[in-house]
C-alpha cells in the first residue's frame, strides 16, 4: 500500500473539491461524456473522469450546471439511472454504497384529457 500524506492527498484534490460522483452504465470516456451533455443540457461545460468500475467524476463548469443535476432527475443513459452524489475527500471507489436514492411516486387517479388513466403506483418508498 502507498503512503501519501494528507497535506498532499489535500492539495491534489483541491481542483475537483467541487465535483460530483456519478454512478451508472459503464460506457467508455467519450461515449459517456457526450451522453451527459445530451442527457443534461447544462450552459456550462463539464470535465469527465472516469475512475473505473463504472464511476465517474464530474467537475462543472458553473455552480448552475451542478445544482440542476445534483437536485434534478432522475438522470438516465440507456435505460440505466444514472446516481449522482457530491464527491468527498476519502471517497473509495469499492467502498462505494447508495445509501438513499431519489425515488418518482404517482398518484391512484390521473386525469388525462378528462379521461382516467390506470393508475402506477408502487409500494412505500423504502431505504436501498
Amino acid at each position: 500500500m502507498l503512503h501519501v500524506e494528507e497535506k498532499v492527498t489535500k492539495e491534489l484534490s483541491v481542483p475537483w473539491k467541487d465535483a460530483s460522483v456519478i454512478l451508472g452504465k459503464k460506457l467508455g470516456y467519450n461515449i459517456m461524456k457526450k451522453k451527459l451533455e445530451t442527457v443534461w443540457k447544462l450552459v456550462g461545460g463539464i470535465e469527465l473522469m472516469d475512475i473505473g468500475d463504472a464511476v465517474y467524476m464530474v467537475k462543472f463548469d458553473g455552480e448552475d450546471g451542478k445544482n440542476k443535476v445534483i437536485n434534478g432527475g432522475p438522470w438516465m443513459i440507456y435505460d440505466h439511472y444514472l446516481v449522482v452524489s457530491l464527491w468527498y475527500l476519502n471517497f473509495n471507489v469499492v467502498k462505494a454504497t447508495i445509501d438513499k436514492t431519489m425515488v418518482w411516486i404517482t398518484t391512484r387517479k390521473h386525469q388525462v384529457f378528462g379521461r382516467q388513466m390506470p393508475s402506477r403506483t408502487t409500494k412505500s418508498p423504502q431505504k436501498v
